[in-house]
């Protein structure tokens, strides 16, 4: 008679081979609920699927002080000089499989990012930084599939022509899928 083996235990060395494993594999779910076993990576025949990894919705990526120079506003001054903005960015998204595999085909690159909001910025002029942030999220919603949710904020750092007493005037957004 073989003796039932009710709770298997993963040694670290052997734990973290698995893991490795599980990144490699063609098959691999995010929400490791698969019951199948996966047999796409060398040493397979068992679920990797069960490996027992906390996936949360609470990856988050930055990118923050980014300047660029636009046309943006309402008044002549600020189309035909153009000014500074500034701009920050969280990107939601679920790291995981870029976490077991340090590959950046598995999250979301961030020059990729900063090119297309480059682009609405320093791009054709908006009246209001709503339009300019509404763009500006659309584009990276369009262009980055694996981004959940985005967290906008543009900022004017001076008005020409206007004296000022504040620091900056901004918007911030929120979109998601």
């Amino acid at each position: 008679m073989i003796p039932r083996i009710s709770r298997l235990r993963v040694i670290p060395s052997l734990q973290m081979s698995i893991l490795q494993d599980a990144a490699a594999c063609r098959c691999w779910r995010p929400s490791f609920t698969c019951s199948s076993f996966c047999t796409s990576f060398p040493g397979g025949n068992y679920s990797h699927h069960s490996i027992p990894v906390q996936i949360g919705d609470s990856d988050w990526i930055h990118i923050t002080g980014m300047r660029f120079h636009g046309h943006h506003g309402v008044l002549p001054e600020e189309t035909r000089l153009g000014q500074s903005f500034v701009v920050d960015l969280k990107l939601q998204v679920n790291t995981s499989r870029a976490g077991f595999s340090d590959d950046l085909e598995d999250t979301v690159n961030y020059a990729a990012v900063y090119g297309d909001v480059k682009s609405v910025v320093e791009g054709a002029p908006c009246k209001l930084l709503e339009a300019v942030a509404h763009r500006a999220v659309s584009a990276v919603l369009q262009r980055h599939p694996r981004v959940r949710q985005v967290d906008f904020t543009i900022r004017k750092l001076a008005i020409p022509g206007v004296p000022s007493v504040v620091e900056s005037v901004g918007v911030q957004i929120r979109r998601q899928r």
